[in-house]
């Protein structure tokens, strides 16, 4: 199902109003009811690739913890030591973090 949905997107992104079914998950599968709307299959397999592409990238974005709580994270173990606290990172966070410091309790 997920690779139907796969053709289906790649089809409407290089022809928008394209008329056609699609009975599998190759180029030759697709089943064109209106000849003004073929493209070529390199084009087809393309953006396919594309697709998938970006879904991966969607899905390895949402594994990831944010960009903020990684810099965190960071900060936090160069804080402790556990890392060198050399470099211009830790002197932009330090100089923020000791002129703005957390309000306690």
């Amino acid at each position: 199902m997920i690779e139907s949905q796969i053709i289906r997107i790649a089809i409407n992104r290089l022809v928008p109003d394209a008329s056609c079914n699609v009975g599998g998950s190759s180029y030759s599968d697709i089943e064109w009811t209106d000849s003004r709307n073929i493209f070529t299959e390199a084009d087809f397999n393309s953006e396919v690739q594309k697709v998938k592409d970006e879904i991966k990238n969607a899905v390895v974005q949402r594994v990831y913890p944010s960009i903020e709580e990684q810099l965190d994270a960071l900060w936090h173990t160069m804080d402790a030591g556990l890392l060198p606290k050399t470099g211009r990172f830790y002197e932009m966070i330090k100089e923020v973090k000791d002129k703005y410091p957390k309000p306690k309790g």
